[in-house]
């Protein structure tokens, strides 16, 4: 067998081969572009993602510290002086949230709903909740500061968009039956009807204290 006869039986032989192995190079190829484009996908959505809703920043560890010092020292001043540097830069910690309102109530009353209420927009995406609402109701409704909890109240809804729970009304409720306000008591009674809200045995236990507070037993 000649030379060029060998080499053109080796092609013969040899040629589906390389078609073979020409399907599994472009394969192996088109399966690699397509993982990359994915993983470069996903990376984008997660960019985008974390840009549309980054993550909170933590509050300052020295002046959460400071505040919880204060507080046990009944030092109300130097709480809300703590509270008002590290504010805008992060979210108060839902346990912070009742010694700060409530050191609120007890200096500058005035401005507690305002102060409350901008400071649960500015770090919204952690603080504009149902939980965080009803936990700044339960202090000012024990404050008996009334006229503060109604704007809350209407803020929470009307600028926070938070919807009311039956936990949030069992706070007003509470907070109604504690300056001995039947009337307004009985309008949320009437509004929890409306929208099919159901007051638990604790919310029914908090408007009977806060009537008997009042000496309201006929209430």
């Amino acid at each position: 067998m000649t030379v060029a006869a060998f080499l053109h039986v080796a092609y013969e032989s040899a040629a589906p081969m390389w078609v073979e192995l020409s399907f599994l190079v472009f394969f192996a190829l088109g399966f690699a572009f397509l993982r990359i484009d994915g993983l470069a996908r996903n990376s984008k959505q997660q960019k985008k993602q974390w840009v549309e809703n980054p993550q909170p920043r933590v509050f300052d560890a020295r002046l959460r510290k400071t505040i919880e010092a204060e507080a046990a020292s009944g030092k109300q001043d130097a709480v809300l002086k703590a509270w008002r540097v590290g504010r805008s830069s992060a979210p108060t910690p839902p346990e912070l949230m009742k010694p700060v309102v409530q050191a609120l109530l007890d200096v500058e009353p005035e401005v507690a709903a305002s102060e409350i209420v901008e400071h649960l927009q500015r770090h919204a995406v952690a603080l504009s909740n149902s939980r965080i609402a009803c936990g700044v109701l339960d202090v000012v409704a024990r404050a008996g500061q009334v006229r503060t909890m109604e704007d809350l109240w209407e803020a929470f809804q009307k600028d926070l968009h938070i919807k009311p729970t039956y936990q949030m009304y069992e706070m007003l409720v509470g907070g109604f039956a504690s300056v001995g306000d039947e009337k307004k008591v009985a309008k949320v009674f009437e509004t929890m009807t409306e929208t099919r809200t159901k007051l638990t045995a604790r919310g029914y236990s908090l408007t009977i204290k806060g009537f008997l507070k009042n000496n309201m037993v006929d209430a």
